[in-house]
């Protein structure tokens, strides 16, 4: 994504170690652990993380519906890890979308969503069981709140990646979104009757 702009704006996905989690992660990566494959209950490791193994135990050995989420929990490697969106300004300077998103405008908030959405599909998609997926992605009522500059640089992204788009937006947003689009349907109704008409745009 480096080299795609969003109103001057550009985004990286970061990942770091759960604050919460911390004492967790570190002990699923002790390189002792990674590299000599060891239980978990040998001498040296055992020592090292006895607090952090022991309430793990005691968190699991709960006998309510709690313990089978707890499981769920700690046998999900995304527990241990903290995600965010690094917004990186014209001038060089930086943001987190965890820390602007209740505090900036629909466009703002909405572009990071859309290109983490259309990124997770790929991921989605890319490891799917089963053989080749359709890659097929259908949003509605898409963009209401971002400008033109905007939606134009979150469908440069969305065009480069394996996906299908099927956009459903209002009326004004055609001029914006038709132009990145293979085909343009206008669905309207009359009454009772709904029909479809191909849009063309003159040039």
């Amino acid at each position: 994504m480096k080299d795609i702009t969003f109103s001057n704006e550009r985004y990286e996905f970061i990942y770091m170690p759960s604050g919460h989690y911390r004492n967790y992660y570190d002990m699923i990566m002790d390189d002792f652990n990674v590299i000599q494959g060891e239980s978990i209950f040998s001498g040296i490791f055992h020592e090292t993380h006895k607090e952090v193994i022991d309430e793990l135990f005691e968190r699991l050995a709960l006998n309510n519906e709690s313990s089978s989420k707890t499981l769920a929990e700690f046998t999900d490697y995304r527990t241990y890890m903290d995600y965010d969106i690094k917004i990186i300004h014209s001038d060089g300077t930086f943001s987190y979308y965890s820390k602007v998103r209740e505090e900036k405008s629909g466009g703002e908030t909405q572009t990071p969503f859309y290109v983490t959405v259309a990124a997770s599909f790929v991921q989605l998609y890319t490891n799917s069981i089963g053989g080749e997926a359709t890659g097929l992605v259908m949003f509605d009522e898409a963009f209401n709140n971002m400008d033109d500059e905007r939606i134009s640089g979150v469908l440069e992204f969305m065009n480069r990646l394996p996906l299908q788009l099927i956009i459903a937006a209002p009326p004004d947003k055609i001029q914006y979104i038709g132009p990145s689009m293979e085909e343009t349907l206008l669905i309207m109704t009359d009454e009772k009757v709904s029909f479809v008409e191909k849009y063309c745009h003159e040039i």
